[in-house]
Order: structure tokens, then C-alpha cells, then sequence
């Protein structure tokens, strides 16, 4: 008889890992500490070749497809923060619990959160329950019954009155199942309503030779025809109109008011290119140096304009070209008579922005007539 070949099998598989075996998601609800320990073995066995960030990114976009899936209305965090909350979770505490290198009493914290929800929405508050006497539910009803759920949090993060029951039973829950959960397709409703939808077509009158003849030898009275327009042309007009009006208000200038400022955080969008080659837009803040320009008047000041000046060498010259670009704008080379500056040396040196400005200006008065 032949002799059995031994069997190799090393310390790694044997062990059971921390959390539990490998298992996809749930997706009738928001998932677990636990389900997403064990999510995270599932796609390291079964997508051996991704790394760990691309590991992370799959499970941060199937639980926020789960929490958008169940609840639409509820707030959730970033994209970001939630990437960074798997990533502590996944492959730093639960890789450090299997390698026996996290603190005992880390390992007891972790271990009694597993268990518990998952939690990525916004919310930080508890969502009390508070009594219909206490100020902030102000509610009139003799005899309520109803649950008074109240949401501290800003507006922003602030949870919707239909929705905080939901959230709140989710926080409370022990296990995967709370009490609310979403469930598979009613086929037998869809059904229902189908038929009912037809029922209800059937019985639309519909139009026949006689009730058309009908119609043609009838003369209706014709109500009053307006002339319709287009919403979007109407709003055009409207808009181009007012701008001329204002240019025509705003024209020939006698005095403009020209100041210079920087601005440090100028919200701008930026394309970015991730390491998939896929490009999206981010809001980033930078700063950003720009002149203001105004038309003053004996008794008020109105805003014009503003042209964005370049980080470094604004000059003189560039200040220059700057202001009689606006000058061009307004139609007011000829009529412009003073300019309202700050007494810096990039206005009103011998090489500032005025001197320039009147040598290129074509005026019929003499250079050094344009007030200050």
C-alpha cells in the first residue's frame, strides 16, 4: 500500500484572524466593525494583486455605496476621511492585532467596537430623545406620543427629522441586523401598481371620428394669444440688457478709484490627474493679488471692475497697462480727469503706474495734468 504524502500547513493558516474569515459585504444595511475587517480579507484573497490603497479605495466606495444605498438624505463624511478611517481600521490595527504587536488595551478597545456600527455619517451628536416640555422640540400636541429625536449638530452635518429614528437605531444596534433594514424587490407590489396603471388607461377616453368632426365644425372662442419666448432667451436678454445699461451708466469716467490688494485665500478650481489617470476637479485655496477699480463721485463710490495682477514683477508698467485696459472697457481715455491711488512708490514714483499710464494715455492736455 502506498504511503500517504504529508500535508504542509504553516502557523498562518491555521490561525484564525482577528475579526473573523473573509465575507463580502451586506448590502441591506450599513455594515459593522467586523464586516468591514472581514470585507478587507475578502478582497486581499480574492484581488491578490491590488495593493493596499486600492484595497482601501474599493472598500471606502462600496460602504458609502451602501449608506447612500439604504439613506439618501443622511450626511456622510468625505470621501477622504472615510478612506483614512479604513485604512487605521484595516491595515493598522487589525494587520498589528494579527501580528501581536498592538497594546493589550488597544486590542480590548477594538475588540468591544466590533460589533458596533461603522459609523460614517456626520453626525457627532447623540441624537437625544427629549420630552414635548423641553425647549427645543416645542411641541404643542396634547397627549403625544411620538418620539422627540433632536440633532445638535450644525447645519451641515444636521440629520433630517425623518431619518434620525434610523440613525439612532443603527448606532444602538449589536450585530450586523437593526431594526430597520433594506429589503429585496416587492415583486408582488410592482405587480399591483402595473396592472392598476393599465386599468386606469383603459378607462382615458379616446379620440374617435365623430368627437374630431366635432371639433372642426364647432367654433371655439379662441382665448387671447400671448407671445410665448423662450425662458432661457428671456433671461439673456434681460441680463444683456441690464449690462448695457450699466456700461451707458458708467461711461465717459471722470474720476476712478484704483486700489491693490492680496487676497491669501482665493477659493480656485484645480484638474487633478490620480494615479489611475483619471482627472477630477478639486477646490483649492492660493493666493491671489488683483486691482480694484471704482468710479467716484463727490458723494459715493461705485464698484467697476478688478483685473487679477501676476505674483511677482507687478511694476509700474504692468499697473499701467492694467488701468488703461479699464479706461478702454468704459470709454473713457478722453474723459478720465483724476485717479484716487495710494501714495506707494509703484503709483506715484518716477517709475510708478501714473507715470506710465499718462505717457501711453491719448490725451489732448499735456503729461502731468492727470490729478491725483
Amino acid at each position: 500500500m502506498p504511503r500517504k504524502s504529508a500535508i504542509s500547513a504553516t502557523r498562518s493558516k491555521n490561525v484564525m484572524k482577528f475579526g473573523g474569515p473573509p465575507a463580502p459585504l451586506n448590502k441591506t444595511e450599513p455594515p459593522i466593525y467586523r464586516q468591514v475587517i472581514q470585507y478587507c480579507y475578502y478582497l486581499m484573497n480574492t484581488y491578490p494583486h491590488l495593493s493596499n490603497f486600492a484595497i482601501n479605495k474599493l472598500i471606502t466606495k462600496d460602504v458609502m455605496d451602501i449608506w447612500k444605498a439604504v439613506n439618501p438624505r443622511l450626511p456622510l463624511l468625505t470621501e477622504l476621511t472615510v478612506l483614512k478611517k479604513v485604512n487605521i481600521l484595516c491595515f493598522e490595527k487589525a494587520k498589528q492585532i494579527n501580528r501581536r504587536s498592538l497594546p493589550a488595551s488597544k486590542v480590548k478597545n477594538l475588540t468591544e467596537k466590533l460589533d458596533v456600527l461603522f459609523d460614517i455619517s456626520s453626525c457627532c451628536c447623540e441624537l437625544p430623545v427629549l420630552p414635548c416640555e423641553d425647549y427645543r422640540v416645542k411641541c404643542n400636541k396634547e397627549n403625544c406620543c411620538s418620539k422627540h429625536i433632536i440633532c445638535t449638530c450644525p447645519f451641515q452635518k444636521k440629520v433630517p427629522v425623518e431619518d434620525r429614528e434610523y440613525l439612532k437605531d443603527q448606532r444602538c444596534k449589536i450585530g450586523p441586523k437593526g431594526t430597520f433594514q433594506l429589503g429585496p424587490i416587492d415583486k408582488c407590489a410592482i405587480k399591483k401598481s402595473k396592472k392598476e396603471q393599465k386599468r386606469l388607461r383603459k378607462k382615458l377616453p379616446t379620440p374617435t371620428a365623430s368627437t374630431s368632426n366635432l371639433q372642426d365644425t364647432v367654433s371655439v372662442p379662441s382665448s387671447p394669444s400671448f407671445p410665448q419666448t423662450d425662458e432661457k432667451g428671456a433671461k439673456a436678454k434681460v441680463k444683456e440688457t441690464a449690462q448695457q445699461k450699466h456700461e451707458e451708466s458708467v461711461g465717459n469716467l471722470i474720476c476712478i478709484g484704483v486700489d491693490g490688494r492680496l487676497d491669501k485665500d482665493t477659493l480656485k478650481y484645480k484638474e487633478v490627474v490620480d494615479e489611475n489617470g483619471l482627472k477630477s476637479v478639486k477646490k483649492t485655496k492660493s493666493p491671489e493679488r488683483h486691482l480694484t477699480f471704482t468710479k467716484e463721485t463727490p458723494s459715493e463710490s461705485h464698484y467697476l471692475t478688478h483685473r487679477i495682477l501676476p505674483k511677482t514683477g507687478a511694476t509700474g508698467a504692468v499697473h499701467a497697462d492694467k488701468v488703461l485696459d479699464v479706461l478702454k472697457e468704459f470709454n473713457s481715455e478722453s474723459s478720465i480727469k483724476a485717479i484716487l491711488v495710494d501714495n506707494t512708490n509703484a503709483n506715484t514714483g518716477c517709475e510708478g503706474g501714473l507715470a506710465f499710464l499718462e505717457a501711453k494715455l491719448t490725451l489732448d492736455m499735456l503729461p502731468g495734468k492727470l490729478a491725483l
